[in-house]
């Protein structure tokens, strides 16, 4: 049974970058918007509408997708802010856990954004990953000292 975050203080805690978790996201809601906009457009324009009822269908899909958007970029900055923390057996973000004797070596992982950004992701295995970590951190040595810290600890 995992302790309580209030009951227990971490270790470390870990900030991922919030650019890099969210301008990709923002852009990527920005584009595929765009898109279902033209569609939108196109059919409108292959449908016999008044010009009262094509402004009003095209305010709406509008009004729609900007607000989509807005949505969209308030979760992505309020899910970069969560930290991870790092406690004597094992690794917290949001309601995922993982402790740190199934851990093998972690695995840096890029992609297109963190060559950008200058960051990569842990993977810790069993689908755990730390994500958006700026490549002067050197978090992955860190997991490894805290596994074999964990792995001294009496059980």
């Amino acid at each position: 049974m995992p302790i309580l975050p209030e009951l227990e203080q971490p270790l470390y805690t870990f900030r991922q970058k919030e650019s890099r978790a969210v301008v990709p996201k923002v852009f990527s809601l920005l584009v595929l918007s765009t898109i279902f906009y033209l569609g939108i457009l196109l059919n409108i324009s292959l449908l016999n509408l008044s010009a009262t009822e094509e402004t009003a269908v095209k305010s709406v899909s509008l009004l729609f997708l900007i607000i989509v958007i807005g949505v969209g970029t308030i979760l992505a900055v309020r899910h970069s802010r969560h930290p991870y923390y790092f406690y004597k057996d094992r690794i917290v973000h949001n309601d995922k856990v993982i402790y740190y004797a199934p851990i093998p070596k972690p695995v840096r992982q890029g992609h297109f954004f963190d060559k950008i950004f200058k960051t990569h992701a842990l993977n810790l295995g069993s689908g755990f990953f730390i994500r958006h970590v700026p490549d002067d951190i050197a978090l992955e040595d860190y997991v490894l000292r805290m596994k074999e810290y964990s792995e001294k600890l009496p059980t």
